[in-house]
This record gives C-alpha cells, sequence and structure tokens, in this order.
C-alpha cells in the first residue's frame, strides 16, 4: 500500500495523547463527510485539460480506478466508523489531522515518470540480505547453529538450487503418521 495507514493512525493518537478511554466528539456526518471527499479525492493521474478528447479522459478515469482501488478498499477497512469511534476513539482535530497525513502520503508515494524504481526495489533486496549476512559473522565456529544461513541461503532460494548445502525441512505431522519415517520422507518430498 502507498499509504501505511496503522502508523499513521498510532502516531496521530500518540501525538494527540488520544487514550483508550477517550471520549471522542467526532461527528459522525462529518466522518462520512470527510472519509468520502479522501476516497474521492485519491487520483493517480491528473484530468485531461482539454475537454475536445472524449477517449483520452475515459482511459484516464479508468486509469485513476484501477490504480486505486485496491487502496480505496484498504481505506474502508482501517477507517470504517465502528473503528475510529470505538476502538481507536479519534476527536475532531485528531481525526482531521489523520485525514491530512493520509492526503499528503499518498500524494508523496506516486511515481513520477522516470523515477528510478529499479534501484529502489534492489536497495529493499540488498538490505536485508546484508543484515542477513551480519548475523551469520555472529554464530561463526558454533557447531550447533545451522551455517547456511545469510546470502548462501539467500543465493539458493532466488536459483532455486537443486543440489542444497544443508537440506532442512520442518514438518509437523498428524499423530497418525508421525512415528513413521517413511510417511514423513513421502510428505517432504511431495513438499
Amino acid at each position: 500500500m502507498p499509504v501505511n495507514l496503522p502508523r499513521l493512525i498510532t502516531n496521530v493518537k500518540a501525538l494527540n495523547n488520544v487514550k483508550t478511554n477517550s471520549v471522542t466528539y467526532l461527528e459522525p456526518r462529518h466522518f462520512f463527510r470527510e472519509v468520502n471527499n479522501l476516497i474521492e479525492s485519491l487520483v493517480v493521474l491528473p484530468e485531461a485539460r482539454e475537454k475536445a478528447n472524449v477517449d483520452r479522459s475515459k482511459i484516464i478515469a479508468e486509469a485513476n480506478t484501477n490504480s486505486t482501488i485496491l487502496f480505496k478498499i484498504c481505506l474502508r477497512f482501517y477507517l470504517c466508523s465502528k473503528r475510529i469511534f470505538f476502538e481507536h476513539r479519534l476527536d475532531k482535530q485528531t481525526f482531521d489531522q489523520l485525514m491530512t497525513n493520509i492526503k499528503e502520503t499518498f500524494r508523496s508515494a506516486i511515481v513520477h515518470p522516470g523515477e528510478m524504481v529499479g534501484s529502489i526495489a534492489a536497495n529493499s533486496i540488498g538490505e536485508p540480505a546484508t543484515q542477513m549476512t551480519l548475523n551469520t559473522f555472529h554464530s561463526a565456529g558454533i557447531s550447533s547453529k545451522n551455517v547456511t544461513l545469510g546470502v548462501p541461503r539467500l543465493k539458493e532460494v532466488i536459483n532455486v538450487a537443486k543440489q542444497l548445502k544443508t537440506p532442512y525441512m520442518k514438518i509437523f505431522l498428524d499423530p497418525s503418521v508421525s512415528k513413521s519415517e517413511e510417511q514423513a520422507n513421502i510428505i517432504g518430498a511431495k513438499i
């Protein structure tokens, strides 16, 4: 999702000191109006400036609908009235602040043409792989520790290696077949 809604809700609640037993003074009419306005304002592509090109306007409208439909569903889930009024206990000021944060975060999440998303994706894969590598250094020399972690294991997974260096699988079996090694091997081979 382009916006981490649970984190935004938690941050707004912490900033405004909203507790689980706080009294909410948010009017339902204001709540529904703001949520509907937010959902209608979510556009990825701006409308066509020239009104003569009807086909282009239809394409842009369809692209906006298709690109935001999943996020709109997510918004309806996290911003449902029952959650906002009874679970999160947001008041009018906190709720308006949340709406503003969602709009700003959504607008900043839109990828502009020519933006280097490949390098960002590579960084997102490389950083956890580096952390996995650092974790293996701490277990060097310990015989009980499984050493095929980190980059070697990541390489096996990405390349779908046929021969694993340390094949390991943990399978929880039904009690009826848990005593038979042969049955466990058959189930492991199927997986």
